[in-house]
């Protein structure tokens, strides 16, 4: 389950990855258990969860405005009005959930390198203002310009999902530096700063979700994958 931020009308949970790629932990004999399809319409249904259900039971539910969303266009469009920046969102799961967000009525910033045209098209059939914004997200300078960007140019950040990841597998003692530095930065410490930036404003308004994606790692280590681990864990 979620939690609240604050006081206010903003949720913050966490969200399991599912393996999308048996090729991720081949280097270790393991095989990816769901296969792409499965893994990112579950990512994409409870990414609906969290954004669309209410904040709590307590005094936040009684003084804040967290009523699940809901207009006269049905169960359709229930993020009618609300925005949604997700990291990591050019392809896989990332993608997944921003689509999922957009069918629902969302407007979308995407987050990613790759086929940017690619995924803006597919996002831009459900939200024609879909933006794109290319923040390296080991850069704590660039992810707030891109929070900042989303705040601006749609209105709001409603809704942030932490999605981006990398992975890199090597035992301890042969684990690049500066892999270990960037999986933290980008797997950890990203998840931080887009928080730090986007809370404010979901505080000011009282109506705010952050959905920060995990792993199974998060809470069960695996052979050499130190780094992409101990970020996990962290996020948890």
């Amino acid at each position: 389950g979620g939690r609240q931020v604050g006081g206010q009308g903003v949720e913050v949970a966490p969200l399991a990855r599912q393996p999308v790629r048996a090729h991720h932990d081949t280097a270790v004999g393991r095989v990816a258990p769901f296969p792409v399809g499965h893994a990112v319409q579950t990512a994409g249904r409870k990414t609906l969860d969290v954004a669309q259900t209410r904040v709590g039971h307590g005094r936040a539910s009684r003084c804040f405005d967290n009523r699940p969303i809901v207009t006269t266009a049905g169960a359709a469009h229930m993020l009618n009005g609300k925005t949604a920046l997700v990291t990591g969102s050019t392809s896989g799961i990332g993608l997944g959930m921003a689509l999922a967000l957009a069918r629902q009525g969302a407007r979308v910033m995407l987050n990613g390198f790759g086929d940017v045209d690619g995924a803006l098209a597919q996002v831009r059939a459900f939200d024609p203002g879909a933006i794109h914004d290319g923040a390296d997200m080991s850069k704590v300078e660039q992810i707030e310009a891109m929070v900042r960007r989303c705040e601006a140019e749609l209105g709001s950040c409603d809704i942030l999902v932490n999605n981006a990841g990398i992975q890199h597998v090597a035992p301890i003692e042969s684990f690049p530096v500066e892999r270990w530095d960037a999986i933290i930065a980008i797997n950890l410490s990203a998840t931080f700063h887009a928080m730090r930036v986007a809370l404010p404003g979901m505080q000011k308004r009282n109506w705010g979700r952050i959905i920060n994606v995990a792993s199974a790692h998060g809470l069960v280590a695996s052979a050499q994958k130190s780094a992409y681990v101990a970020a996990k864990h962290g996020v948890v």
